[in-house]
């Protein structure tokens, strides 16, 4: 229940363990505000159930900063770092991969 003591609706949205199934075979890279606790905790589950790719593609970036509070110095240099990392080992050597017929690119913010 809400706290206004109403039942919320079922979701009709897959449960996050079979979503997290679809990414088996594949290089995952979850990033992870330390706060608030309470959902960091919730990222870390999450990385839990992530199933391993062929290569162990399983990657978990830790920072204390977070969307709200933006990240400083340290914390910055570490987010960029493994982002070119990540996609630096991940993407196709041979240049860019294309989209595949019927699909479209959906472009998500502008």
């Amino acid at each position: 229940m809400d706290p206004a003591g109403a039942a919320r609706p079922r979701s009709k949205a897959p449960a996050l363990s079979s979503s997290l199934a679809g990414l088996e075979g594949r290089d995952v890279l979850l990033i992870a505000a330390t706060d608030p606790p309470d959902r960091y905790q919730e990222e870390k589950a999450i990385y839990a159930a992530l199933p391993e790719g062929p290569k162990g593609g399983k990657n978990l970036l830790e920072l204390k900063a977070s969307v709200v509070t933006g990240l400083y110095a340290e914390d910055k240099k570490t987010y960029d770092s493994a982002i070119v990392r990540f996609f630096s080992a991940s993407l196709p050597k041979g240049g860019a991969s294309k989209t595949p017929a019927g699909k479209p690119i959906q472009v998500l913010e502008r």
